[in-house]
């Protein structure tokens, strides 16, 4: 009996103190704030003109020549990664992580992020479809290190009003 007792004390104790000062009631729901910190933009456009004229996968000819972008919105294959510092209050003067995106885009604006949340005791670690057209997204937790080891569940960003902060809601199982 105390070696379960111990273990279940133990287990409550890290996933209270998961986040270095993220206070949270329940393990299983986090709330947090993140502020860009630092972006970079990766344009393939030199890997979109090698495939004109020929495809490699098979004798396939295009006919078509690449079309200036009429916009300057990123196109299919294009990435980018964005660092964010991780606040533990709506008043982003308690800093408890970091987190990082690296999004390569498809059609329309929309991007699959891959986002790993570096906390202290952990990290998470996310992927989702990112629309960036809209204000709010969601991620699914795929799993973690240190306290926030094999966690799962969701996480879904939306702006702070009057604030340059998201607000990150995670929900754990």
């Amino acid at each position: 009996m105390r070696p379960l007792l111990l273990t279940v004390c133990t287990a409550a104790a890290l996933l209270a103190g998961a986040g270095a000062g993220v206070a949270a009631s329940n393990p299983n729901h986090m709330t947090l704030y993140s502020v860009a910190v630092a972006e970079q933009f990766l344009n393939t456009q030199d890997d979109r003109q090698r495939g004109v004229g020929s495809n490699p996968f098979g004798n396939y000819k295009d006919t078509t020549p690449t079309t200036k972008p009429k916009t300057n919105q990123p196109y299919p294959g294009d990435y980018t990664m964005l660092s964010f510092d991780i606040f533990g209050n709506k008043g982003l003067n308690k800093r408890v992580g970091t987190a990082t995106y690296t999004c390569q885009f498809a059609f329309d604006q929309r991007a699959v992020c891959k986002a790993t949340y570096e906390l202290g005791g952990g990290t998470l670690h996310g992927i989702g479809l990112v629309d960036f057209t809209r204000p709010r997204f969601e991620l699914v937790v795929t799993g973690g290190s240190g306290s926030y080891f094999a966690r799962k569940g969701d996480m879904t960003s939306a702006p702070v009003a009057g604030s340059k902060a998201q607000q990150l809601e995670f929900v754990l199982d």
